[in-house]
């Protein structure tokens, strides 16, 4: 029970840990595409 519990526990940190990730991620994309236009412009 205690293991059950701690894994499961474990997974919802790397649900966490990915999503932020992820936001990341776009952020970082989003701060590139814009420098490209104002680059280009």
């Amino acid at each position: 029970m205690i293991n059950m519990s701690s894994t499961r526990i474990r997974s919802e940190c790397a649900e966490t840990l990915r999503g932020r990730d992820e936001q990341i991620r776009i952020v970082i994309i989003r701060s590139e595409t814009s420098n490209i236009d104002n680059r280009y412009r």
